[in-house]
């Protein structure tokens, strides 16, 4: 796939953006791809057999988000015909703004690839007794190359096929499962006893975490993912006009609350299969580990195989995404702004440097995260986009909904909130679902305010604030 989409990648509108040539369905699977990483497909499963069905509320916001970025964010993005989402913010307030929150973004994705990449590595070294750092560089490697060759489209062509990939693997996982216990009544009647379907906790408090807090906070960290991630933002960007791109965001999130059954379902199913056989399970083992064990020791040739194939395939759709948005980021953010004899054509060598840089990168700290103490990688993760990304989001909502708020005004709202998080994190017992429920607003109120009180001169933003439509009154 990368060698055959090599060959229309002629300008960095092919390699970036596709050339407008994405059908919307392929790039909501891609966008789907995207967001469900390694992370999730191990991490879940592990949450659900150590704990409940709790984390599966996460997904529901996601509906909720869809009407907001295609109403107020997406005619925005087309409108511009912007590469970046970070073009917007510099249109919007001033270029500092821009680079402030693309650094972030870079930062962010890096750490990512990371992550992304050791999970899945973690179960291939399990599973098949490959090494753990031959894993993590092969995983890498390949990625690298199609990502390199093919540019947007191989890496959303091979994230549709992902996709189907660890589905499939996910169901043959479940089906087997089903079948050696040989009584879906009693993996019913054990998950209802113990617990282990609980979805709702109205407890009301702040150090735990439950449902109100987990809903609201998944609200406000997908939220933030939607409407400032390039990773995401590229992917809606590649579709033909408006309309497809709307539908592609529509698919995404549709397909993500029947498909989180799956994964969690997973979860109770290997919770039931290691209680009938609990000599099955290691001693001193983390919870991200479960499903690596059920894969090595239980699941025959073939159904492994396909399993596994699922969690380097998970792996692979984020880690490609990350690299290629990365590489748009740098080439468009940095290079093209300002590098004066900028021309397409060296825009088109440093984009492909880039994503091989990046890509090395990247596996390399996923080789140093090998020995990485995180109990729950999933919690970790949710934690970092809370405590950084809020600030981001802040940013978004001031300049488009804000006609008064300024460069100055949204950066010091930004940096109040990513400091007032961060003492949070370290003074507080706020469970980290809070975390952008106080950031996003935060950054809002104070950026608004210091606009009110800073006085700067105004550029044009015509065509860069939401304005309600007028209403027709006859």
């Amino acid at each position: 796939m990368g060698w055959y989409f090599s060959k229309r990648n002629k300008t960095t509108d092919d390699y970036f953006l596709g050339g407008g040539r994405i059908p919307w369905w392929a790039a909501g699977l891609s966008i789907y791809a995207t967001m469900l990483s390694s992370i999730t497909y191990i991490s879940q499963p592990a949450l659900a057999y150590s704990f409940d069905w709790q984390a599966y509320l996460g997904y529901f916001p996601i509906l909720l988000i869809v009407p907001l970025v295609i109403t107020y964010y997406l005619p925005f993005f087309k409108k511009l015909h912007l590469t970046t989402a970070y073009e917007y913010l510099e249109k919007r307030f001033h270029v500092s703004i821009r680079i402030f929150s693309s650094s972030f973004f870079v930062l962010f994705q890096l750490v990512r690839m990371g992550i992304v990449v050791y999970l899945p590595a973690l179960a291939l070294s399990t599973a098949i007794g490959l090494d753990l750092y031959v894993a993590i560089i092969s995983m890498g490697v390949l990625s690298i190359i199609y990502t390199y060759l093919g540019g947007i489209e191989a890496v959303i062509w091979t994230d549709v096929i992902q996709v189907g990939v660890l589905i499939i693997g996910l169901i043959a996982g479940l089906v087997y499962i089903g079948m050696e216990i040989n009584d879906f009544g009693l993996i019913w009647d054990t998950a209802i006893e113990d617990g282990k379907l609980k979805m709702l906790d109205f407890r009301f408090s702040f150090t735990e975490v439950v449902t109100w807090s987990l809903f609201l906070g998944s609200f406000a960290l997908s939220f933030t993912t939607y409407t400032t991630d390039q990773t995401v933002i590229q992917r809606y960007m590649t579709t033909s006009n408006e309309k497809e791109a709307r539908k592609s965001i529509w698919l995404n999130g549709i397909l993500s609350i029947p498909f989180g059954i799956l994964i969690f379902a997973m979860g109770t199913f290997l919770y039931v299969y290691f209680k009938e056989h609990p000599e099955f399970l290691t001693v001193g083992m983390q919870n991200d580990s479960v499903f690596p064990l059920f894969i090595t020791n239980h699941l025959p040739q073939g159904v492994a195989g396909l399993v596994i194939a699922g969690i380097f395939s998970a792996s692979m759709s984020s880690l490609d995404s990350s690299m290629h948005s990365i590489s748009t980021v740098i080439t468009v953010d940095y290079y093209k702004r300002f590098y004066s004899l900028y021309s397409d054509l060296k825009g088109l060598a440093v984009a492909k440097w880039t994503t091989l840089i990046v890509g090395v990168i990247g596996t390399s700290i996923a080789c140093l995260m090998a020995t990485f103490p995180v109990t729950s990688i999933f919690f970790f993760f949710q934690e970092t986009i809370g405590l950084f990304g809020s600030a981001i989001a802040g940013i978004f909502i001031l300049g488009i909904f804000i006609k008064k708020a300024h460069w100055k005004g949204a950066l010091i709202g930004a940096i109040a909130s990513i400091t007032t998080l961060i003492f949070i994190k370290y003074s507080t017992p706020l469970n980290f679902y809070i975390y952008p429920l106080i950031g996003i607003p935060l950054c809002v109120i104070i950026g608004w305010v210091f606009s009110l009180l800073i006085t700067i001169p105004q550029p044009d933003i015509s065509g860069l604030v939401y304005q309600r439509k007028p209403t027709n009154i006859t």
